[in-house]
Formats: C-alpha cells, sequence, structure tokens
C-alpha cells in the first residue's frame, strides 16, 4: 500500500501564535501538506525538549545556525531509523535556553509543487485534506484556522478540494468535507545539496515509532491503534506540517494549498548543547493503524 502523508486535519491553533518578521519571510517564501498534531498554547508552562542525543553526528549533511532563534539544526545519520538520515537541533554556543512558542515554523519541508496524484515511492508526499474547520494553516504569514479565515472579511469563500457543510439552523460553517480526491505536494525527484533551511523538514523521522537504544541498534515501538500513537506523538514528536494556502489566481475568494511548513506543534524550551533528533508526527493512518472506529 502507498504510504502517503495526510494533511494537518486535527491540528488546532490555541494561545498565542505570533510569528516575528523573520518568520514570516520564511513563510512566505518556501517553495514547496500534513500530519496531524495539536498545540499547546503558549501560555502553557513550555516543555523541556530532551529528545534522543548525539555526543558526535555522523555523515552531516547540512549545519545551519537561525541566529535569531538562537538555534542550529542539522542534519545527519538518524539515531532512530537505520540507514537513513535525522534532523536534530542544538543551542547556539552561549545562547542558553530557547523558547519557541507552537505554531512557530522552523524550516521549510522540501522543494516540490502540488500535483493530482502522489509519486511512486509515496514516502513523503502529503496529501491535502483538511478534517476540520478548526484545522490550523498558513495564510499571508499569519497561522490561521480554517474557520477563523471563512468568518472574517478577507473575502475568504472556500478551500479548494473542500466542501463546507453548514449547520441548518444557523447557516454557519459545521465542518469541511474532502471533496473529490485530494491533491498532493510532491518533492522534487532532487533535492538541493547540500540541503538548505527550505528543505530540512523531510529529515524529520516520526520519534512516536521508534527509540534510541544506543550501541545494541535501533528498537522500534509500534503503537496498537491510532489513539495510542497520539498520545505517544504527542509526547515525542515536537513537530508537525502545516499547510501554507494562497488565493487561487482564478477566484481570490478561494484558498488553495502551495507546500507544507516544519512548525513547533507546542511550545518548547531548548537547552541542550548536544543535539537532539528532533520529530515530526506522521499520523496513524500514515502507519496503517487502526481508529477506535476500526479496531
Amino acid at each position: 500500500m502507498l504510504a502517503v502523508l495526510f494533511a494537518a486535519y486535527s491540528w488546532t491553533a490555541a494561545g498565542r501564535q505570533s510569528l516575528s518578521p523573520a518568520s514570516r519571510v520564511q513563510v512566505d517564501s518556501v517553495s514547496a501538506t500534513s500530519r496531524c498534531a495539536r498545540v499547546v498554547a503558549a501560555e502553557a508552562t513550555p516543555l523541556l525538549y530532551a529528545g534522543p542525543e548525539a555526543e558526535t553526528l555522523r555523515n552531516v549533511q547540512a549545519s545551519i545556525e537561525l541566529e535569531e532563534s538562537g538555534l542550529v539544526l542539522e542534519v545527519a545519520d538518524s539515531l532512530v531509523a537505520n540507514g537513513g538520515l535525522g534532523l536534530f537541533v542544538r543551542v547556539l554556543d552561549g545562547a542558553g535556553s530557547v523558547t519557541l512558542d507552537g505554531g512557530s515554523p522552523l524550516c521549510g519541508y522540501a522543494e516540490g509543487e502540488m500535483a493530482d496524484t502522489p509519486d511512486a515511492a509515496g514516502g513523503k508526499t502529503v496529501a491535502f485534506q483538511l478534517r476540520s474547520c478548526d484545522a490550523a494553516v498558513f495564510f499571508e504569514g499569519r497561522l490561521r484556522t480554517v474557520r477563523d479565515l471563512l468568518l472574517s472579511e478577507e473575502g475568504v469563500e472556500s478551500v479548494a478540494g473542500h466542501a463546507l457543510l453548514r449547520d441548518a439552523a444557523s447557516g454557519s460553517v459545521d465542518r469541511l468535507e474532502l471533496q473529490g480526491e485530494p491533491r498532493y505536494f510532491v518533492p522534487a525527484a532532487e533535492q538541493p545539496s547540500p540541503p538548505t533551511i527550505m528543505t530540512l523538514g523531510q529529515r524529520a523521522n516520526d520519534l512516536a515509532l521508534a527509540e534510541a537504544s544506543g550501541a545494541e541498534g535501533v528498537e522500534e515501538y509500534v503503537p496498537a491503534d491510532e489513539a495510542m500513537y497520539r498520545g505517544c506523538s504527542a509526547v515525542a514528536n515536537a513537530l508537525v506540517l502545516v499547510q501554507r494556502l494562497e488565493r487561487s489566481p482564478e477566484t481570490p475568494s478561494e484558498l488553495r494549498p502551495t507546500r507544507p511548513i516544519t512548525t513547533l506543534a507546542r511550545t518548547v524550551t531548548f537547552a541542550n548543547a548536544l543535539p537532539m533528533e528532533v520529530g515530526c508526527q506522521y499520523g496513524g493512518q500514515y502507519w496503517g493503524l487502526q481508529t477506535g472506529e476500526e479496531a
């Protein structure tokens, strides 16, 4: 079965989701939909990130300093994916601890484009399928919910590929439903080498399904169902993909997907001087896990 990532259908914005000017530039310039996750309100006590740690990285493909945030992002051999690469984060020397709000963009996902069908490999293809009016998206440099955009006075009336179902009594938008087949973000076959800040996100592994076990190798852990996966992922994964939307040139009142943005799923404090691998939530559907209704 072809494995395809699904758009962030249950990830909802909560709390303070402000973006710095530099972050807005990053959101609006990444050229390239999404896994599910949740946002912990920025006002909540930030969680200290503690992922798999490496004293020395092997096979380093990229090391990019984010001076504004005080972090270094690196791509090197993963501690949890045998034979694969991973995305690592550490604080800059002398930066102390760094706290980033949930909903802050961290990096781009990959170079690529939207297409009607997934690529043959499928593993990094992302389907655009929103499951809730409260799903978070990036629009014009800001993190918004679909409901907020539809209720705003910005002339937004529809979302490409989705039907808006309205409450019979009030007429307000009640939920979204996929209309026809989803569209897909398909990464380009050739990615920049070395990787750039706009292409690092595709290297993040799902830490809810694997744990590093030192010299003895990797022990894979697979949750029994999607509900268990969500619980594991909320703890293990700090990242989620959020779709960037733009107005359709032909119909400006309709929003269409452009590319995914690798985003903080919750408010997190980083204080590690050594590189720690950081994970991204793919969603139980990607791994073929049963939902509560299917079990």
